[in-house]
């Protein structure tokens, strides 16, 4: 048995704002303990699905925090860059649930590092760098994957690209996992083992995921709300699905607004969940989500008055340089509600 620590790919996300849901009985208890266990039980089926190659992944869940590890064998690009998809594809599915579904936001980081993973504990510089990355880089309701562990898969990519000579393609971190599972397709359709049929069928299938993008500071981010596009189709009587998530992804805001709206810090982050959604409907040619009316309306906050708050923190002499960056994001996501 090995006592060493070994190359992981780490995804850890704990809830967001959960010592004030719990101090100020937001969310009665009973209501809360059975959300803990949604996320346990998500947590169990990403381990026992087979997303990950007959690979099993490790889960490691206490009160509010979650950590899911995946072992990395450097010496198998293709498998680890098909595992990585998988597991956005995973989290995807569990922050937009959870943001919907179960009222709560999240925050996370994907990175990867050395781990020794033990029955019932967790030891590694893999860990710390996770932990640091969601507490010190991620601040928003968002996942944040490691920059260099990014690039590096956008970087394999293009140099498979280049050693095929395949037609020229600019890969970037919005199109890399959906390029990468068609070069799949096409060297398993070279291999003979699928027919000319099956190849096109799968290049047809093949949705245009759009997994991960890049945010206003540069930081590489799972686009969690794309997950909604994954039940479009889905239909109860009426109303589908993706219509669904949509109401209950705008209730979970608001529900955060009208509770929460004397925390400036707490506002921040609900500033970047309705500038992420309105990006994110505005580039899908739908209508954006929130405005500063609809908001007022609907919690009492009037988001005019928070932005010369902001305007005046913004001001004082001792702010940093990454400090004016985060304002000034805030103060236009206001002005453009």
């Amino acid at each position: 048995m090995k006592r060493t620590s070994e190359d992981y790919i780490i995804c850890y996300f704990d809830i967001l704002g959960y010592k004030n849901i719990i101090t100020r009985n937001c969310i009665e208890e009973k209501d809360f303990i059975e959300i803990i266990r949604n996320i346990t039980k998500m947590m169990s089926s990403i381990k026992n699905n087979n997303f990950f190659l007959n690979i099993t992944p490790k889960i490691y869940c206490f009160s509010d925090n979650f950590i899911i590890c995946i072992k990395y064998d450097k010496e198998s690009v293709d498998e680890q860059i098909g595992i990585l998809s998988a597991l956005i594809t995973c989290m995807q599915i569990v922050q937009c649930k959870l943001n919907t579904l179960n009222t709560i936001l999240v925050r996370g980081s994907i990175v990867r590092g050395k781990l020794y993973c033990g029955k019932n504990f967790i030891y590694g510089d893999g860990l710390i760098n996770a932990y640091m990355l969601e507490n010190e880089i991620a601040r928003y309701p968002r996942i944040i994957i490691q920059k260099e562990f990014m690039e590096n898969i956008i970087a394999e990519c293009k140099n498979l690209a280049e050693l095929f000579d395949l037609k020229k393609v600019n890969i970037n971190e919005r199109n890399v996992f959906c390029w990468h599972n068609k070069y799949t397709y096409d060297i398993v359709f070279e291999s003979n083992l699928i027919t000319k049929e099956e190849h096109e069928q799968r290049y047809n299938e093949e949705k245009e995921d759009i997994k991960v993008i890049r945010d206003f500071d540069g930081n590489y981010i799972i686009n969690f709300l794309e997950a909604i596009n994954f039940y479009e189709d889905d239909f109860i009587e009426e109303i589908s699905m993706k219509e669904i998530y949509k109401l209950e992804y705008k209730k979970t805001i608001e529900f955060y607004f009208r509770n929460f709206s004397d925390n400036l810090e707490i506002v921040k982050k609900l500033l970047w969940c309705c500038d992420y959604a309105n990006k994110f409907f505005l580039n899908s040619n739908e209508e954006k989500m929130f405005n500063k009316n609809s908001i007022l309306n609907k919690t009492h906050v009037n988001l005019d008055k928070i932005c010369k708050k902001f305007l005046i923190e913004y001001a004082r002499k001792d702010n940093t340089k990454n400090e004016k960056m985060h304002l000034e994001y805030l103060i236009n996501t206001i002005e453009g509600l």
